[in-house]
């Protein structure tokens, strides 16, 4: 199953690692208030291809500690897609969308706020086909391991993500969608102008499915754990890494 790297829009990444004294309720309720103020300004209406939020939820916790795969945490992942990268600063050049952009990242409001933007990976894609059903997703977000380069590291990750595609329960549950984004710089020195701090940006994995039923088997099936075992081996992925099942919350969607 090859693989190809998507040149029809340019991807945005806004992670946002939830403060220790908020309730998952409340961390959930302010984002989407501030995600609705952005998404209603003219300019990201007529840009944006689509906007989502990706909140974690329970359905996998204990499928993915027996893969050994990192520990979910409340981590809410801001997906931004327009045509091109030049709508993207366009965008970004807004002057109110700016500021409401870098506000939760700059007030010290939520410290642990990654964006990036990405090149995006698909190793299959059927979600934009039509289905009587929304896909569930399963969500990998991965750190730079200390032992490794940033080459070495995206290689490889590739390199797995082509081993797992492979896999027979993989082909059997005919999953939705398999996605990787790997961080660029293309659009980070409009993040320094408009105040975003450094940012050491990790691998982001989503892999689509129709049920939940069929993520818990695949998670379940000897060939996926050892190949996760292999991953963790290599990679020893640390607590700056998560993985979880998400709820998706949809702003944009032009598809």
């Amino acid at each position: 199953m090859s693989a190809s790297t998507r040149k029809d829009r340019a991807t945005v990444l806004s992670i946002h690692l939830a403060p220790p004294h908020l309730s998952k309720e409340e961390f959930v309720r302010q984002l989407n208030v501030a995600v609705d103020e952005l998404v209603k300004i003219p300019i990201a209406q007529k840009n944006s291809l689509k906007f989502e939020m990706l909140i974690p939820n329970d359905e996998l916790g204990s499928y993915l500690d027996a893969c050994g795969l990192p520990k979910q945490k409340l981590v809410i992942c801001l997906v931004w897609e327009c045509e091109s990268e030049a709508q993207t600063i366009e965008v970004l050049n807004d002057p109110e969308f700016s500021k409401l952009f870098m506000q939760q990242e700059t007030s010290g409001v939520y410290p642990g706020v990654c964006t990036f933007s990405t090149d995006t990976l698909l190793q299959f894609d059927f979600s934009e086909q039509e289905s009587p059903n929304k896909p569930v997703l399963a969500v990998g977000i991965f750190k730079l391991p200390d032992h490794m380069s940033t080459e070495k590291f995206h290689e490889s990750v590739r390199a797995h993500t082509i081993a797992f595609a492979e896999l027979p329960v993989v082909q059997k549950y005919q999953l939705v969608n398999y996605i990787l984004w790997t961080p660029n710089d293309r659009i980070e020195q409009r993040f320094k102008e408009m105040g975003r701090s450094p940012t050491a940006a990790p691998i982001v994995q989503i892999i689509g499915a129709q049920t939940w039923e069929n993520f818990k088997e695949l998670l379940s099936d000897p060939d996926n754990q050892k190949l996760c075992a292999e991953v963790m081996e290599k990679f020893r992925f640390g607590s700056d890494s998560y993985c979880f099942g998400a709820d998706v919350i949809t702003k944009i969607n032009k598809f």
